[in-house]
């Protein structure tokens, strides 16, 4: 069975970019474009490995 990896970023086209390449390698890939459809996507499968960006829109980060 395929590895499953998450990749999350806001730029649509970075997304389908790496995911081309991933498939290609013959993992599963599950794209998200943010950090609230990256959370579901955790919640709803088995994740094996993360590639994403450090800023997520639509998450608190750690600055005040």
């Amino acid at each position: 069975m395929p590895k499953t990896i998450l990749v999350v970023n806001d730029d649509k086209e970075i997304v389908k970019l790496i995911t081309d390449s991933l498939r290609y390698e013959q993992f599963a890939i599950i794209p998200a474009h943010s950090g609230k459809e990256a959370l579901a996507a955790l919640e709803e499968n088995h994740i094996d490995f993360i590639v994403m960006d450090i800023v997520k829109p639509g998450l608190k980060s750690g600055k005040n």
